[in-house]
């Protein structure tokens, strides 16, 4: 015959627990991952599109159309050119470019912003000339609409994941004579959604075995422990042992179930007793049944009376046979 395993309820309750507390905590954990890395990607939207239309602003219109259409660097082109390259060390961005806002099939550079002691390729002189399929189409709406829009992140290559913010470079009557692209990317973003994601993960691990041995402690001490004082109990009475006394004093279904525990040894003991002074010859002794289905209770008053009438019988003889 195969041997049962021995299991535990409090073990039991405290796995189901854990389970449902990590499912709880990964998926809290998972979530706010989600919103840390969109809002972090969003973030990284808004300072390319904020950074963008700082430069827009910097720049002078009119003598942004004067250099194109004069085809030649002026004072004021130098000027814009250094203004670029500061705001890329001080911004660090991985691209900023000023471009025509006049295109076809392709779009001119006006400059530049470039630091050559980090860049890793050429840069763009004034006039350079480059595919317009080679752009977001944000670029183009920023001149369409006149308004400063944002990319969709898109995956560059070497810079690995970017977003891009342009903003138009606006005349005196409103009309949009250049853009200005920030390309910025997110790299140290993702990084630091990594970081964030392991950091969570760490976290639901240690809370999970924290909480799992607390839970363990405290199921076993309100259910592990009153049902193996309970289990034991029956097996002591089930071997016919009546001296049994559970202190258990909680007042929660496990400790009504061994109060009633305690009144079913008591009553069973006082049951014994009887039995041992009508075995004793005792027929005094009254049984007192603990309800209509007591049945024991009930057969042991039915000896008892059986008994008193029999020897009763008897004795009533054994007058009539002394008299006679």
């Amino acid at each position: 015959m195969k041997k049962q395993r021995n299991t535990s309820m409090s073990r039991k309750i405290a796995i189901i627990f854990l389970c449902m507390l990590v499912i709880s905590t990964v998926a809290v954990g998972v979530f706010g991952f989600v919103l840390y890395r969109s809002d972090s990607i969003n973030a990284g939207g808004q300072r390319a599109q904020a950074i963008a239309e700082s430069v827009a602003a910097g720049i002078d219109a009119e003598h942004f159309e004067e250099v194109m259409d004069g085809g030649e660097k002026t004072p004021y082109w130098y000027e814009a050119k250094a203004f670029l390259d500061d705001v890329v060390k001080r911004t660090d961005v991985t691209y900023l470019y000023v471009i025509d806002a006049h295109y076809d099939t392709t779009a001119t550079y006006f400059a530049e912003g470039y630091d050559a002691a980090v860049a890793t390729e050429e840069e763009y002189d004034f006039g350079a000339e480059e595919d317009v399929d080679l752009y977001a189409e944000e670029l183009f709406e920023a001149i369409a609409t006149k308004q400063s829009t944002v990319s969709d992140v898109y995956e560059s290559g070497e810079y690995g994941m970017m977003v891009s913010g342009f903003a138009p470079i606006l005349s005196a009557t409103g009309t949009a004579v250049g853009v200005v692209g920030v390309d910025v990317s997110l790299a140290q973003i993702s990084a630091s959604s990594g970081a964030f994601g392991l950091a969570t993960l760490l976290i639901v691990v240690g809370t999970s075995l924290v909480m799992s041995l607390l839970s363990l402690l405290l199921v076993n001490k309100l259910i592990g422990k009153p049902i193996g004082a309970l289990t034991e109990a029956s097996r002591k009475l089930a071997e016919g042992d009546m001296d049994i006394q559970l202190d258990i004093k909680s007042n929660d279904e496990i400790g009504r179930l061994a109060k009633s525990f305690d009144e079913m040894a008591a009553s069973t003991g006082r049951q014994v007793t009887a039995l041992e002074r009508l075995a004793d010859g005792d027929l005094t002794v009254e049984v007192q049944p603990r309800s209509a289905n007591d049945t024991m209770s009930h057969a042991m008053a039915k000896l008892a009376a059986n008994l008193n009438g029999m020897f009763g019988e008897i004795r009533d003889s054994a007058n009539h046979v002394s008299l006679a």
